[in-house]
């Protein structure tokens, strides 16, 4: 389902046409996709089963240490490839562990560790990014000395839901529990705790059947593999 259809389903069940216009032509956004959005980000958060994870790769620029990466919700491992095509993974750091460098970081050369710092920052489509995202800001040592490239691996956040045509990996694969998410927080949000509990609970159950199947995906190989030796 689309974001519109999405949106269409939340103000029927919810009865919630206030936070839309021009219902039934058109169900024009006005207020619903915060809610949906929201709900969203809960799902996406309750999950972290292996569809959830994903490489993004970008190419270092010389001297500066300090990469934004948009869209992460975790960073798990960061790899770097070298001028050779081999590929090596960076050890990592705790913040506190960086910040004792201090004064003693080396000058720039190939990187070997690397830190998330937890800080949020902007930034512009200037820096390859469409539109303004909040990113989470990778601390690499030694600073580079070539524009080697980069992979981060990790957990990201669903694809946003923006405009009326967007689909999402919820929106698509299960629609149901999306609405049910935007329901539970807009619930939420108005305090209605009963209301809010009662679709948490089938959240919480929809899910945990979600992440059973997934982790069933991952054993039935290893146990056709044991089946054969």
């Amino acid at each position: 389902m689309t974001l519109l259809e999405i949106r269409t389903k939340f103000v029927e069940i919810s009865g919630r046409y206030d936070l839309v216009v021009n219902a039934p032509s058109s169900y024009t956004d006005k207020g619903a996709d915060f809610y949906i959005r929201a709900g969203q980000k809960y799902l996406d958060g309750l999950t972290e089963f292996d569809k959830s994870s994903v490489e993004v790769s970008t190419t270092l620029s010389v001297g500066n240490m300090n990469v934004g990466v948009a869209g992460f919700r975790a960073i798990g491992r960061v790899r770097l490839v070298q001028t050779d095509g081999s590929s090596y993974y960076l050890t990592p750091l705790v913040v506190d562990e960086y910040r004792e460098l201090g004064d003693r970081m080396p000058q720039n050369g190939m990187p070997n560790w690397f830190s998330v710092i937890p800080s949020l920052r902007y930034v512009s489509s200037a820096e390859g990014i469409s539109g303004q995202y909040i990113t989470k800001s990778i601390a690499l040592y030694p600073p580079p000395d070539r524009a080697y490239k980069v992979i981060f691996e990790g957990l990201k956040w669903s694809d946003e839901l923006l405009v009326d045509g967007d689909v999402s990996f919820w929106s698509i694969a299960h629609p149901d529990i999306l609405v049910q998410a935007a329901l539970y927080k807009m619930e939420q949000f108005y305090r209605n705790t009963a209301g809010a509990g009662d679709y948490q609970r089938g959240i919480i159950e929809s899910v945990t059947l979600l992440n059973h199947d997934y982790i069933q995906e991952g054993v039935n190989p290893i146990v056709a593999m044991r089946d054969s030796w």
